[in-house]
């Protein structure tokens, strides 16, 4: 049977119109890659390129709705790659990521060109309270101005020195920028013993790590280089987690009817983000965390918009989510459990019907999804509980008035919103989403503290911070809760437009307000901030930073020459320089994360040091002690 002349048309338009971007992308991809490999697509501008790229998808209207659905993916999903390393002999993991980004805008490019208006969607709207999120990453910038301005090894040295956490930190990143895999995957060491970090998630330092390739290329970078990268990577991964909760409450339906409401209680979160109880995580050494606290509130924020459970784009975004939150701090899963009853209620047939592609990728999702939370978990089963229960660490002390403020408001609220009418309160599920996921923190935070009490006599590591994230976490919660039962029903007519002009005395009233509400948790880290409630934690953290890359101290150009002298061999470490200011252990640490040479045979020797805390003459005797464990060790020391 042969086809009609029409019918022949419509094929071949058919397979026009799915030939022509599926060259495009393939043929933007290789050549992506070969720019890379000729070496012309290098420099920290290529972050940008990826940015822009990743917003011009046509994901939504609004351009706080893109950045959640977008960047949620990226943060999550990218630390897979790391995980299969067979795959990028070629290519190295950032310049994969820019081509098939950039080959995916281009297929989407050659699909939109044939349909009239298409291309025009790539800019989004901008409505004036998407100038939020802006300003959020403004404030976070003025934050990070300390780091950002460390142009030298010894000025980021000096500030990432403040806390113990980032060596750690910087150990994992520069391990996995160096080796082009995971520490779970490189084996025993030169050693004989195995390398440090393997039972600790990695997402945040891969992410470092594929940002550093995109901007610097796949060769490794050298010590005093890597530094320098870390801290300023560090400091631009802690402005998009700001910008990420900042534009997630933005993009809420609640948010946006009521504009002029909403523009007070964002920025009121915003500061605490940034200024208050967030400035204790980013800046005390705990950048992972804070990312991952941030991907919590963009899974609850995504979830309580989710009409469907099949939704391509937000479904990929929670997933993202999930696997960023137990790739950077596991224990933060706690507050996602409540998200798949809140998702799958009610549980009407119509809600799940979708097309077999949205099956498909519904199905690819969680495949990922289960696959990357696993590979968090499976690290973390080699820790001892009782390690978990007695960890002690730098953990600033919360402030318990502020901490038990946001958390009454917060339960308040929430019980209101759950028995709210409004016209944004949706299902019961989702009106009692903010209850539900306080619940589940409240509940773990009270098991959790009750056996460090009962088993270590105090509280401590784990339960600090996972309070903190509390903190944070309830603050968004309160401010959807409260927008929820601010929220009026909708009129059956649609009311008259309100004359010219009339809207101004509402608008100079929320931005007053929102600039009182910024000086909630105390002045931001400028000279001209003028508090209403005493400096800010970023403001008095900000103090130190400045005074450390004001002037470096002598005990960091000790390190760095011994760090030179060392020649990137294993060796202890030791200085009787300002035993006060740089703990041993400390910098042993620092030795050997920049030397590449952190193991837990180097870890075990490195424990003999204690006795040079405050007793400087106790050099002789740790250095006999050491030799007796490992005679070949090699010693600097005073270099």
């Amino acid at each position: 049977m042969s086809l009609s002349a029409a019918e022949l048309r419509s094929t071949s338009r058919r397979r026009a119109g799915v030939l022509a971007p599926a060259a495009a992308g393939v043929g933007v991809f290789l050549t992506v890659v070969a720019l890379r490999l000729a070496g012309l697509l290098d420099g920290p501008v290529m972050i940008g390129v990826l940015g822009l790229l990743l917003l011009g998808f046509p994901t939504s209207d609004s351009l706080s709705r893109r950045i959640v659905l977008i960047l949620p993916p990226m943060l999550g999903f990218t630390p897979l790659l790391w995980w299969i390393p067979e795959l990028f002999t070629v290519v190295d993991y950032g310049a994969f990521v820019l081509a098939a980004v950039a080959g995916a805008f281009a297929a989407w490019a050659a699909w939109a060109a044939s349909r009239p208006g298409e291309l025009g969607r790539v800019l989004p709207r901008f409505r004036p309270l998407d100038v939020l999120p802006v300003l959020t990453g403004a404030a976070a910038v003025v934050t990070q101005l300390p780091v950002l301005a460390a142009g030298s090894a010894d000025r980021a040295l000096s500030l990432l020195s403040l806390n113990w956490d980032n060596a750690s930190h910087f150990t994992m990143y520069s391990t996995l920028q160096a080796r082009d895999r995971v520490i779970p995957l490189l084996g025993l060491a030169g050693d004989g013993t195995r390398w440090s970090f393997q039972d600790y998630p990695q997402g945040f330092h891969a992410v470092l790590a594929t940002a550093s390739q995109l901007a610097f290329g796949p060769v490794a970078l050298g010590p005093e280089a890597a530094v320098v990268a870390y801290a300023r990577l560090s400091a631009l991964v802690t402005v998009m987690a700001a910008v990420l909760v900042s534009a997630g409450l933005v993009s809420l339906p609640v948010m946006r009817r009521r504009p002029l409401v909403a523009t007070p209680v964002v920025a009121a979160v915003s500061a605490g983000w940034v200024f208050g109880p967030g400035a204790m995580a980013y800046q005390h050494g705990f950048p992972n965390f804070y990312l991952g606290v941030a991907l919590v509130v963009s899974a609850v924020l995504v979830v309580s918009t989710m009409a469907k459970p099949l939704l391509p784009l937000p479904l990929a975004a929670l997933g993202g989510c999930a696997v960023g939150v137990a790739q950077n701090w596991v224990l933060l899963l706690v507050f996602l459990v409540p998200l798949p009853l809140v998702l799958f209620l009610p549980a009407r047939a119509v809600r799940w019907r979708a097309p077999w592609t949205g099956w498909v990728t519904a199905s690819v999702t969680v495949l990922l999804t289960v696959a990357g939370v696993s590979l968090a978990l499976g690290q973390i089963s080699a820790i001892e509980v009782k390690t978990v229960i007695e960890a002690t660490g730098g953990v600033p002390d919360p402030n318990v008035v502020e901490v038990t403020a946001i958390l009454v408001a917060c339960a308040v609220l929430s019980f209101r919103a759950a028995r709210s009418r409004g016209a944004a309160a949706g299902s019961l599920v989702r009106r009692r989403l903010p209850l539900l996921v306080l619940a589940a923190g409240a509940l773990f935070i009270l098991w959790f503290g009750g056996v460090q009490l009962v088993e270590a006599g105090k509280l401590s590591y784990y339960v600090l911070k996972f309070l903190i994230a509390f903190e944070l976490v309830a603050l968004v919660l309160a401010a959807v809760a409260l927008m929820i039962v601010l929220e009026r029903p909708r009129l059956p007519v649609r009311p008259r437009a309100a004359p010219p002009g009339s809207r101004l005395p509402g608008v100079a009233v929320a931005v007053l307000a929102a600039g009182a509400a910024t000086q909630l948790f105390g002045s931001a880290p400028v000279p001209w901030g003028q508090p209403l409630l005493g400096a800010s934690a970023a403001a008095r953290e900000a103090v130190d930073q400045q005074e450390a890359i004001a002037e470096v101290p002598a005990h960091i150009h000790a390190l760095l020459r011994a760090v030179e002298e060392g020649g990137g061999e294993p060796a202890i470490y030791i200085t009787t320089e300002d035993w006060t200011v740089f703990n041993p252990l400390l910098a042993q640490q620092w030795y050997s994360a920049l030397t590449g040479t952190y193991t837990e045979g180097g870890w075990e020797l490195s424990l003999s040091m204690f006795p040079l805390v405050g007793n400087p003459s106790a050099v002789d005797g740790v250095v006999d002690a050491i030799r007796e464990q490992a005679p070949g060790t090699r010693f600097i020391i005073n270099p």
